[in-house]
């Protein structure tokens, strides 16, 4: 099923995935859209959750990039919801009740304006824990207070005098427990409210959530293509700009390949911090790819169209891969000696002949330490004692270098990366493993 959606706090991640088959992303903060059409070339994307305030909000020229490529986007809940309310008449498709509230700008039987972003926004965890929800959006304790008004547990003027007291709380502390806590019913009122509250309060949101992914499933069963859009995407200054920027970023990425063999040059910290300072010479001064490139087969010896793909196959290259590297060797200075970053480095591998050794070096080890466990915090005692053993950090008798320093000095693009480093050499050690440096573990 060629479909995706981005969901967080509104319906958590792992019960999607059991109703459904879409793929399931976490909230969309922008350029994520954008990004997601490259990557997995959806027929439909679904827009759930996505930040407000945190980072910049999903792009709505990003979500009119996508219909006029082709794509069905639907909205729902939250984000999906304002910005299906917002591009409706450009194609994108609201689904529920959160959707047609923000439409018609009023919330039933509310009768005040429905049209802020913070009806919708919560308090949540990190990814690390499912985006947990630490508040309730304000819809979700309207329509609460509107079914409890349904089902006679407080009445209509409770009922609208809660509703205006949690719209002036910020949105990270409304909650069920604010709305009994309001100070608005008297103790018989709010304990029956509160009964009502446990026994059959659910949240809107979600609702709408999983009402989307039906919407969405129906759709894409049913082999449609979405109406041809009924506009010119405008590819304005701002765009284009982003759009250079996100291709320069992609074309920096490392492949999965390209990450393995980086994790597993950095277990040897002096060799990679010399490959990095060899790198840091790579350059051909502005001058043309084509023509470094050219010089560099000749060196090479790939004279022949099969002897050049031979290579390109054991360096895990196609026809833009291989365009891509000779055009960064070419932008780069190469006149001094500045240690470069985890790209370069593999860059100069390959330019080297060395990247399908280092590679099948990486697989091997990467096997030896596939249960190894997660990285500790990265100032442990414990990641301190591995690199004070091996020489990696200086005590001066005055005070011990910070791993970040160390880090710093060789070469490794984040003090994280070296934690990780020194976790995998101390468990390679511990597997009988073999450091691309050539020393054994004991």
């Amino acid at each position: 099923m060629s479909g995706l959606i981005f969901l967080g706090p509104t319906l958590a991640a792992e019960e999607a995935r059991d109703m459904t088959r879409l793929r399931v992303l976490p909230p969309a903060a922008q350029g994520d859209l954008y990004r997601a059409v490259l990557d997995h070339r959806p027929r439909a994307v679904g827009l759930v959750d996505g930040y407000f305030h945190q980072v910049p909000s999903v792009w709505h020229r990003e979500i009119l990039w996508a219909i006029s490529q082709g794509v069905a986007v639907f909205g729902a809940a939250s984000m999906g919801a304002l910005r299906a309310c917002e591009l409706q008449d450009f194609g994108m498709v609201g689904v529920g009740r959160v959707f047609e509230g923000f439409a018609a700008g009023r919330y039933a039987p509310f009768g005040d304006d429905f049209e802020n972003d913070d009806e919708v926004a919560v308090l949540h965890g990190p990814p690390e824990t499912g985006f947990l929800r630490l508040s309730d959006a304000l819809v979700d304790l309207r329509q609460g207070l509107a079914e409890a008004e349904a089902a006679g547990a407080i009445g209509p003027a409770d009922r609208d005098r809660l509703a205006a007291r949690l719209r002036e709380l910020p949105y990270g502390e409304r909650s069920a427990d604010a709305v009994l806590e309001a100070g608005v019913l008297t103790d018989v009122a709010a304990a029956r409210l509160q009964a009502w509250w446990r026994a059959s309060f659910e949240s809107q949101k979600r609702r709408d959530a999983v009402a989307l992914i039906a919407r969405m499933e129906a759709w894409l069963a049913s082999g449609q293509t979405p109406a041809p859009p009924g506009f010119v995407f405008q590819r304005s200054g701002v765009w284009e700009a982003f759009v250079a920027d996100e291709a320069a970023r992609r074309a920096a990425a490392l492949t999965p390949d390209e990450a393995l063999v980086v994790d597993d040059l950095q277990l040897d910290p002096e060799r990679w911090a010399g490959l990095c300072r060899a790198a840091g010479r790579d350059g051909a001064s502005g001058r043309e790819a084509r023509v470094v490139f050219d010089e560099w087969r000749r060196r090479r010896g790939l004279d022949s169209r099969a002897a050049l793909l031979g290579w390109m196959a054991e360096n895990g290259l196609d026809e833009a891969g291989l365009t891509a590297l000779f055009d960064r060797v070419a932008r780069r200075g190469g006149v001094h000696v500045t240690p470069a970053g985890p790209r370069e480095a593999i860059d100069h591998l390959r330019i080297a002949g060395d990247f399908a050794t280092a590679l099948g070096g990486a697989r091997r080890r990467a096997a030896l330490l596939a249960g190894a466990p997660p990285v500790p915090a990265a100032e442990s005692r414990q990641l301190r004692a591995i690199a004070e053993r091996r020489g990696l950090i200086d005590d001066s008798g005055l005070a011990v270098e910070p791993l970040a320093e160390a880090a710093e000095r060789l070469c490794y693009p984040s003090e994280q990366a070296f934690a990780r480093a020194l976790w995998r050499m101390y468990h390679l050690e511990r597997a009988g493993g073999q450091t691309p440096g050539g020393a054994d573990g004991g």
